[in-house]
């Protein structure tokens, strides 16, 4: 991140940081730039400034003069509101104030860089392609494209779907005919909409369904799902076919060999069937996975759907929870909640006798808190408890501790 710009005779040396660092890949919005010039024949009064050619036009942004010692020194903050800069940008150094000129380009990102979806991958199934891939930071959404061919898939012609889940069932795809998919993940930043490049799949065929048989295509809500003592979900059968019954079965999360129990069995309205979970419910927190299939007239069983598991709306307090004092600060340890959907851990604390207030949060895989730069005469209490998105679970058992004096 640095050069060499040679303006008629005169040799300048021109160096770049980014917050203090000259150890950077990108820009982000609000960093701040450090450009830097130095040259032994320089004279007082010589200007440095930094441009983008924006529309064929020069845009001047910062400026500095050299100093009677040959350096000049130019900081400039790219505004964080500012959509202008994002994407890749090309700043321009530009030396006047003598007969001669020079100048030096810089190209940087700015801004939000998204990464392409990983492990994108398509299926063949009955009826439909599932197409799934891996979480992409800092994303809203992701745009879903199809095309029989490979080239240019990426177009508004071939876009299917917006989601901002990780993965996209195509019922709209038609039987025996081979599709490419692509996976776009978006954000927006100052405004602006940005988006990463493509992940393209392999091909994948929508399968003709065997016609003895009903074919289940999907169950809504699905995935992690809250529930309380029943559930209301939605089936939907392929080409609309006729369903006299549902079956639901059951089993707990974390006994993965253990045999599905019947929950359900009789008849609906042919699109819903309200789930009565307190049947299997050892307590509220409990945990299950939940499979679906359903029966025609004829008695013919469609295959199982078994991707959705569901969460008790309590979820347990932490338990186990410990304070260790030391200098001036306290150690929190807790055993995890295990669930699933646990997003989280809030920490809470109190002084003394004062009311309890949120002050941390930890991830899902932690279970550690060190609370320091504390008041060794006063008293701390702590309460600790596991969030699943919005739902919040039960407090776990108050713990008081007094931090230890500083040693000298």
């Amino acid at each position: 991140n640095s050069g060499v710009i040679f303006a008629g005779e005169e040799k300048y040396d021109l160096a770049v940081k980014v917050n203090g660092s000259d150890d950077f890949d990108s820009v982000m919005l609000g960093d701040r730039l450090s450009f830097t010039a130095a040259s032994s024949v320089a004279k007082q009064g010589v200007v440095l400034r930094l441009y983008r050619v924006i529309d064929n036009n020069k845009r001047y942004f910062a400026e500095g003069r050299f100093n009677a010692g040959g350096t000049a020194s130019v900081d400039y903050t790219v505004p964080a509101t500012d959509s202008s800069w994002i994407g890749m940008q090309t700043i321009y150094a530009e030396y006047y104030g003598n007969a001669n000129f020079g100048s030096k380009l810089f190209a940087f990102e700015i801004g939000l860089k998204l990464f392409a979806p990983e492990y994108v991958n398509s299926s063949s199934e009955v009826g439909k392609i599932n197409v799934r891939w891996a979480n992409v930071s800092n994303v809203e959404k992701y745009y879903v494209y199809r095309s029989t061919d490979v080239q240019n898939i990426v177009n508004d012609g071939n876009l299917i779907a917006e989601t901002t889940s990780r993965s996209y069932n195509d019922i709209t795809a038609q039987v025996g005919t081979a599709y490419y998919y692509a996976v776009v993940a978006a954000a927006t930043v100052a405004g602006q909409q940005i988006t990463s490049q493509a992940a393209v799949t392999d091909t994948a065929v929508s399968m003709i369904r065997d016609d003895s048989a009903p074919v289940l295509r999907s169950v809504s809500p699905a995935e992690k799902t809250h529930i309380s003592n029943s559930q209301t979900f939605t089936l939907e059968a392929y080409d609309n076919v006729a369903i006299t019954s549902a079956v639901v079965e059951w089993k707990s999360y974390d006994d993965v060999n253990a045999i599905y129990a019947e929950l359900f069995n009789g008849a609906f309205d042919g699109r819903s069937v309200t789930v009565d979970f307190s049947r299997v419910h050892a307590g509220s927190s409990q945990n299950i996975f939940v499979r679906f299939r359903v029966l025609d007239p004829a008695g013919n069983r469609s295959e199982w759907i078994t991707n959705v598991y569901a969460f008790g709306e309590s979820i347990a307090a932490p338990a186990s929870l410990l304070a260790e004092p030391g200098e001036r600060k306290i150690a929190l340890g807790w055993q995890s909640v295990l669930r699933l959907d646990v997003t989280g851990y809030q920490i809470f604390r109190a002084e003394n006798n004062g009311a309890f207030e949120l002050i941390a949060e930890a991830a899902a895989s932690e279970s550690v808190y060190v609370d320091d730069e504390l008041d060794p005469t006063v008293a701390y209490r702590y309460k600790v408890r596991a969030v699943a998105g919005n739902v919040e679970g039960e407090f776990s058992d108050i713990v008081t501790a007094l931090p230890g004096e500083q040693k000298t």
